[in-house]
């Protein structure tokens, strides 16, 4: 192994500024799913074949097709994700067909098995498509926002193995084929194996030399590349600032910063829209510091639900109430961002797509709000179902109705998503079981004295009282004056009543409570109610997991039988949800019902967050 200073410091010069410049926009699980979906639209499999031949057109429009559906990423990270992927599905094949050795796990096998049509492997001659095409030389190995890093291969390459110089070497090298040599002497193979061993002693002493060489070089290429980027911003500002005194009236066109290669797409969804697409309005992101957080904003009968698409860090744990506990302890300042003022107000409500521990499930999500994290959320279920299908998160959709299996904290949840003619409508889903826990309860309010109440499960704990009690009208009293009642049942609940539940405790707490009209018997005429939860949180729908608390619980009652549909209605907004028992179940020792709830869900906005490290407000306040 010869070492030639200067070809080797550029060469990994330039290996280092690929690096540098792909840990900056990590891919999440999301992502990644949206991108191979687009590629398999596109026939990649087909257009590719020939790797001598690379179609630049085809990438451009898989760069276009992501940013239109919100996510930031330049051809070139799209193209070395796309071989990234390549090279991990071929080693993931191979090792399937290597007899004895542990299957390497790959979490796109399967949609990647998809995309290459079943090619088998090859040395790319026929296909193409080598298994041999060195990307992870390229790319490194970098903290995924999913368990990829996790991939490992049994494999070794041998340390005479030909090494990339560059991206053209990758496209035209192949091994040379193997020459026969003679068997040689007793003598003469311990002389040779006594040599070689002198030499892998020496090779291994240089190459861990020529690793500390390059670990200080990148640590100096780093520091170059900050030193530079705090230059050129000081530069812009003060250009920037002299424009400003040149045209202190403004001028036409927006000022954009050439330092930024991200884009924020024109908040549209494509696969949506009634009208022919126009072309979309990009705009540079403005200086910031750190991963931008990307969402897409929807709401369900007036309710906001903040989509997460890509910026939030990896989240560890094995369940998803192991991931729930991992972000109230390590990543909450994130939920302050984006739930809270300036970026949210005090009623946001947000959800933050992870990975499951489920085999059945399409996803799994994380709820969050003004307080903390909740443990189920009907109306944030019923926007993500169809989300879920609109970014392609589930394979191919079916008419009348696609199911798509949530894994919430409470549990699976299955939602059935309208779809027609590839357009998506009204969803309906199918709760945990929703019990009961105690009725007629009496507990003492500060102000109004004993007052009896109800707490019931649909997922997460809610206490009923009809808010005629206190003197309201849920759909006329000011709801300042609901806050405060609800407000009050609250806190008196959660000091005089200790809450159980068979599975886990950490759904054993009370959420908000719910007023209601007072019409728990069953009627065709719609019933109303308000729910106030965490913070002196509004919900503007008629709350999805309340509504199934509400129906469990009316159920219990007597007040309406299995299969019975019941229209419940917002005091805030007059916004509805149905809801009705479907089947008889247990939990624990408790008897329950699988409570089915239905609504719709818009679509409002797409957006990239940013934060500046001199914003002494970039976590976030809010007004009480």
């Amino acid at each position: 192994m010869r070492l030639t200073y200067s070809s080797d410091v550029g060469r990994h010069a330039r290996r280092v500024l690929r690096k540098m410049a792909e840990a900056k926009q990590n891919w999440s699980m999301l992502e990644t799913t949206l991108l191979l979906n687009i590629l398999k639209e596109c026939r990649i499999g087909e257009r590719l074949d020939g790797r001598k031949v690379r179609n630049s057109d085809l990438f451009n429009q898989v760069h276009e097709k992501l940013t239109e559906s919100g996510v930031s990423r330049s051809v070139e990270q799209i193209k070395n994700r796309w071989k990234s992927l390549k090279s991990l599905f071929y080693k993931a094949k191979l090792s399937m067909n290597t007899g004895g050795a542990a299957p390497i796990s790959f979490p796109f096998y399967h949609l990647m098995d998809e995309i290459m049509e079943g090619r088998p492997l090859s040395g790319g001659d026929d296909t193409g498509l080598d298994f041999e095409f060195p990307e992870d030389s390229l790319t490194g190995t970098q903290d995924n926002t999913y368990d990829e890093v996790h991939i490992k291969s049994e494999e070794t390459e041998d340390s005479s193995s030909p090494q990339p110089e560059d991206d053209a070497w990758e496209d035209n090298y192949s091994e040379p084929p193997a020459k026969k040599r003679r068997k040689p002497s007793s003598g003469y193979a311990k002389l040779l194996n006594d040599w070689s061993a002198q030499q892998r002693a020496f090779l291994q002493s240089m190459e861990q030399h020529h690793e500390g060489n390059m670990q200080r070089e990148e640590k100096l290429l780093s520091k170059f590349l900050d030193d530079s980027t705090r230059s050129t911003e000081r530069l812009l500002g003060k250009l920037f600032d002299g424009l400003g005194s040149l045209f202190p009236q403004g001028c036409s066109t927006a000022q954009q910063s050439p330092a930024q290669d991200s884009h924020v797409p024109q908040a549209h969804h494509p696969q949506i829209s009634d009208q022919p697409s126009n072309p979309v309005t990009e705009m540079q992101l403005p200086p910031h510091q750190g991963e931008p957080l990307s969402v897409v904003d929807m709401h369900t009968g007036g309710e906001p639900l903040r989509i997460i698409l890509s910026g939030y860090p990896h989240v560890r744990g094995d369940s998803v109430l192991a991931k729930r506990r991992y972000v109230r302890e390590h990543l909450d300042h994130f939920r302050r961002v984006l739930m809270f003022e300036p970026r949210g107000h005090s009623d946001m409500y947000g959800a933050l797509i992870v990975d499951s521990e489920l085999p059945e499930a399409d996803m799994a999500v994380l709820f969050m709000h003004n307080e903390g994290y909740s443990t189920m959320c009907g109306h944030a279920v019923i926007a993500l179902g169809r989300f879920a299908v609109d970014y392609k998160l589930v394979k191919e959709p079916q008419s009348p109705e696609t199911q798509v299996n949530i894994h919430c904290p409470c549990g699976l949840v299955k939602a059935f998503v309208q779809y027609s003619e590839g357009k998506t409508g009204g969803v309906r889903f199918h709760s945990v079981p929703a019990f009961a826990f105690a009725t007629d309860v009496t507990v003492r309010i500060g102000g109004f004295g004993e007052v009896t109440v109800d707490i019931s499960y649909g997922g997460a704990f809610y206490a009923f009282v009809s808010a005629q009690k206190f003197g309201l009208d849920v759909t006329k009293s000011r709801t300042r004056d609901l806050v405060d009642a609800a407000t009050a049942v609250t806190n008196a609940v959660k000091s005089q009543m200790k809450l159980y539940h068979p599975t886990s405790d950490d759904l054993a707490f009370l959420y908000g409570t719910i007023l209601t009209d007072g019409k728990d018997q069953y009627s065709s005429e719609p019933t109303a109610n308000v729910c106030v939860f965490a913070e002196a949180q509004v919900d503007r729908s008629p709350t999805g997991s309340g509504v199934t608390a509400r129906v469990a619980l009316q159920y219990h009652k007597g007040l309406i039988q299995l299969n019975q549909t019941r229209t419940f209605q917002s005091g805030a907004t007059g916004s509805q949800f149905t809801g009705r028992a479907v089947e008889e179940t247990k939990c624990g020792d408790f008897n329950a019902v699988v409570v089915e709830v239905a609504g719709q869900a818009f679509y409002t906005g797409v957006s990239h967050f940013v934060q500046e490290s001199k914003d002494k407000l970039t976590h976030g306040f809010l007004l009480k």
